[in-house]
């Protein structure tokens, strides 16, 4: 995904892909092409109001309803950092029908916010993310252990969880938010990125190098002028991508908390 500009007109091309090995994953990959091409849609639809009402700083005092954000105005206006948690205790799994579902998936994260686009309806904007601890529980390896009454001795098969720690990266961005300025404002967000776990997750089977996609909605609400509190819902997906042939993934609700300030 890029937004390059050229001249007085906006030109955005968005891609998504997922590659992955059973039969569900036809269905996930299908679920984010049409968030991409959804997400695609909203900027270019902006990008052509942009264009019309002339995407131009005005020669007068005379104001203008959208703007191409210049280095200072972002500064001043536009760019925050953030600072989140998202989380969930019940996060499922997604091409395999025997392992379970009750792993945890936490993961925190900080981010800093560069406009791309700004008018009276709001923001467009990149917000690339460093992932410093991503914890998740619940994982499932098969460790032998003895078995069998008094007189015999034979090894029997177990499945014992596990939990691990990794860090990661999502420098894919992208964010449409409603005006800070007001008491409450909304962000639609979609990122994507990878992770390197201490372990394989969710299962032996699976990688330690992990792609991840998320979406969501967040809700920002100003408690002073220059900090936001933020609550919202993220749909993430983590998987090897087909990287090998077991991609088993991960796919969870989970519930956001953070804070913005400039």
């Amino acid at each position: 995904m890029f937004i390059q500009t050229r001249g007085e007109r906006l030109f955005v091309r968005f891609s998504v892909t997922q590659t992955a090995a059973y039969g569900r994953s036809g269905f996930y990959s299908w679920v984010w092409r049409a968030i991409g091409s959804i997400i695609a849609s909203v900027m270019l639809s902006m990008s052509l109001l942009a264009s019309s009402a002339g995407c131009q700083r005005p020669s007068d005092t005379a104001s203008t309803k959208y703007l191409l954000p210049d280095a200072a105005a972002t500064r001043n206006s536009s760019a925050r950092f953030s600072a989140w948690i998202i989380g969930t205790v019940t996060a499922p799994v997604s091409n395999s029908g025997t392992l379970r579902h009750d792993r945890g998936l936490f993961l925190a994260g900080f981010e800093r916010q560069y406009a791309l686009l700004r008018g009276d309806w709001g923001t467009l904007s990149t917000s690339p993310s460093l992932l410093p601890i991503v914890f998740t529980s619940g994982n499932r390896r098969t460790k032998q252990v003895q078995c069998g009454g008094p007189t015999t001795f034979s090894l029997c098969d177990v499945s014992v969880r596990y939990s691990t720690l990794g860090a990661g990266l999502m420098p894919l961005s992208l964010r449409l938010q409603t005006p800070a300025s007001r008491r409450l404002s909304l962000a639609l967000r979609a990122d994507g990125g990878g992770i390197w776990f201490a372990q394989r997750i969710p299962a032996e089977s699976g990688t330690r190098f992990n792609f991840t996609a998320e979406a969501g909605l967040d809700l920002a609400v100003r408690m002073a002028p220059t900090l936001w509190g933020v609550v919202g819902y993220r749909h993430a997906h983590l998987s090897n991508g087909g990287l090998r042939d077991v991609n088993v993934g991960i796919d969870a609700n989970l519930l956001t908390l953070g804070l913005q300030w400039r």
